[in-house]
């Protein structure tokens, strides 16, 4: 048995066990993560789309449940992976404040901290990102993504509590979101015209300023 038929044999047994919506997640996640790893290993030009369909253990139709195509798939890996970026520096960030009192824009900065490390540490997803992406990214970060509605919420539930309108609250967050993203794409996929060791002293300074 091959190594494809294998991998498609245990993830079917899996499959077989969990719920429709969870098995529609798992296939879409095999997608992403394969995906990820052909585009920065080869390029998203050099890879297929049967490429990425085998190695995830899926058939070719069932990408196209998922993906209008191979960038709108690219846009989606972006947008995962800056998602779970976030949610772990969230999950530290909870840890870090129950042990140790933290205002508000503490809490934010030592989340942006969080997020410029895991960029730093995967900057050959930050290449995949083109302008149009850039703007999705920065406004999902701050407005419209379910997975971190909770974060969000509570972020701006705090910002409100100084005084602050509701809609000032979505604003500067957008602003926060806007400028981190931006900072990091051109400082640690381009170099310049800072590298991310010069800018983050400055980057935290200019979000402090947004939030005080």
């Amino acid at each position: 048995m091959t190594d494809s038929h294998l991998f498609q044999t245990v993830t079917g047994r899996v499959e077989s066990a969990m719920p429709v919506s969870e098995k529609k997640h798992e296939k879409k996640l095999r997608i992403l993560e394969a995906a990820y790893q052909l585009f920065t290993a080869k390029s998203v030009q050099s890879t297929a789309i049967d490429e990425v369909a085998q190695r995830a253990g899926v058939a070719k139709g069932t990408f196209y449940l998922y993906f209008r195509d191979k960038y709108d798939l690219v846009d989606q890996i972006v947008v995962h992976r800056c998602v779970d970026a976030l949610k772990a520096g969230w999950n530290l960030l909870v840890e870090k404040r129950d042990a140790v009192a933290m205002d508000f824009t503490e809490q934010v900065i030592f989340l942006v901290s969080c997020f410029a490390d895991s960029m730093e540490k995967n900057g050959e997803m930050l290449a995949l990102i083109n302008r149009n992406l850039l703007m999705r990214v920065k406004s999902m970060l701050a407005l419209d993504n379910l997975e971190l509605a909770p974060m969000l919420d509570e972020l701006r539930e705090s910002y409100t509590q100084r005084g602050h309108s509701r809609q000032e609250a979505v604003q500067t967050l957008y602003l926060v979101a806007d400028l981190v993203v931006s900072v990091c794409c051109n400082a640690i996929v381009h170099q310049q015209p800072f590298s991310m060791q010069e800018m983050r002293p400055i980057l935290f300074a200019s979000v402090k300023k947004l939030l005080d």
